[in-house]
C-alpha cells in the first residue's frame, strides 16, 4: 500500500497517493510499526505539499521529525528536518528553513548519507537565492552536483541543473545559464521528470532566440503531473515567453489559491520573501486596468489536520 503510494505521487497522482498513503499509516499504527508510521506520515507530507496545502505538511513532517526521533532514526530524522525546512522555504519563514537545511546537511553528513547532502546542498542552494545571495547559491549548488555525479543521482542533478541555470540567466549569463538549462531539459526528459523539463523548456523559451511554442507544448502536455508551485511558476515564465496574458491570470490566481490555504500571518512572508510571488505580484500591478480576480474559496481547515505518511524525499524541493 505504501508503495502504491509512492509510485502515484511520483507520477503526480495526488488523490490516489494520498488515499494509500494514508491506507499504510492506518495499517500501521493498526499493527504497531513506528517505523511504518514516520515514513507514512512523512509521504503524506509530501503530498500536502505538492498540493500546495503547506499548513498540512508541515503538521506531518513534525509528527515524522517526532516519531523518528523516538525510534533513533537517524536517516528518518534527516529527511523529515530537510521537509520541515522545504515547507519553511515555502512559507517565506527563511531563517527557520536555514536552520533545519544547515541541520539536514549535518544529519547526513554524519550519517554517511551521500543522497542526503546532495539534496541539502540542493535545498540550500535555492534558500540563498531567495535571500539574494547569488554567489552562495551558485556554491551550494554546483557542490550538490559533485555528488550527484560522484553518486550518479540523475533526477536531483537535473533538478539543479534547472536552479543553477535559472540563476545565471537572471544574472545575464546567458551562456552558461542555456548550457546549464540545456541539461535539466535533457536529463529531465531521459529520467521522466516533467516538472523540470517543463519549467526548464520555459526558461529556454526567455532567453535569445528561445522557443516559445515549444515551451507551451510541454507544459500543456505536462500541466497534469506538476504541483502547485511548478503550475505558478510555468504560467509566469509563458506569460513573459508569449505576452499571452491569460497565462499571468492564471499564475495570480494558482498564487491566490495557494494563500487561502495558509493562515493569513503568513502572507506577507511568504509576498515578500520568495522571489516567485514578488513577481508574479509585481507583473500583476504592473498590468494596467488589471482586475483583481475574485479571491479564492478558504478550505476548511480541518482538511489540514495530519490524517495521516517510506521516507521519500522531494526531489524538487523548494
Amino acid at each position: 500500500t505504501g508503495n502504491l503510494g509512492n509510485l502515484f505521487w511520483s507520477l503526480g497522482l495526488l488523490p490516489e497517493a494520498q488515499e494509500h498513503m494514508e491506507w499504510h499509516l492506518a495499517l500501521s499504527r493498526e499493527i504497531g510499526n513506528r517505523q511504518g508510521e514516520a515514513g507514512a506520515t512523512g509521504n503524506l507530507g509530501l503530498v500536502f505539499q505538492s498540493l500546495g496545502r503547506l499548513p498540512g505538511a508541515q503538521k506531518h513532517f513534525e509528527r515524522c521529525l517526532a516519531l523518528s526521533r523516538e525510534i533513533g532514526d537517524r536517516a528518518g530524522e534527516a529527511t523529515a528536518t530537510g521537509n520541515l525546512g522545504n515547507v519553511f522555504l515555502a512559507l517565506g519563514r527563511l531563517p527557520e528553513a536555514q536552520k533545519h537545511m544547515e541541520r539536514n546537511l549535518a544529519l547526513s553528513r554524519e550519517i554517511g548519507s551521500r543522497q542526503g547532502e546532495a539534496i541539502a546542498q540542493h535545498n540550500l542552494g535555492v534558500l540563498l537565492r531567495e535571500e539574494g545571495e547569488r554567489a552562495g547559491s551558485e556554491e551550494r549548488l554546483l557542490a550538490s552536483l559533485v555528488v550527484c555525479e560522484e553518486i550518479g543521482y540523475r533526477h536531483l542533478a537535473a533538478a539543479t541543473h534547472l536552479a543553477l541555470g535559472s540563476l545565471r540567466a537572471a544574472a545575464g549569463d546567458e551562456e552558461r545559464g542555456r548550457e546549464s538549462l540545456a541539461a535539466a531539459r535533457d536529463l529531465a526528459k531521459e529520467v521522466g521528470i516533467p516538472g523540470v523539463e517543463t519549467l526548464a523548456r520555459c526558461e529556454l523559451a526567455l532567453l535569445p532566440g528561445g522557443d516559445a511554442q515549444d515551451a507551451l507544448v510541454a507544459f500543456t502536455g505536462h500541466e497534469e503531473r506538476l504541483d502547485a508551485e511548478e503550475r505558478r511558476e510555468a504560467r509566469l515564465l509563458l506569460w513573459r515567453a508569449t505576452s499571452d496574458r491569460a497565462h499571468l491570470e492564471e499564475a495570480k490566481r494558482l498564487l491566490d489559491e495557494t494563500l487561502a490555504r495558509v493562515p493569513d500571518e503568513h502572507h506577507e512572508a511568504m509576498l515578500t520573501n520568495l522571489r516567485l510571488n514578488r513577481e508574479i505580484m509585481a507583473a500583476w500591478k504592473g498590468e494596467s486596468g488589471a482586475a483583481e480576480p475574485p479571491p479564492a474559496a478558504r478550505d476548511d481547515p480541518d482538511d489540514d489536520e495530519p490524517r495521516g505518511t517510506e521516507s521519500v524525499t522531494r526531489v524538487r524541493p523548494a
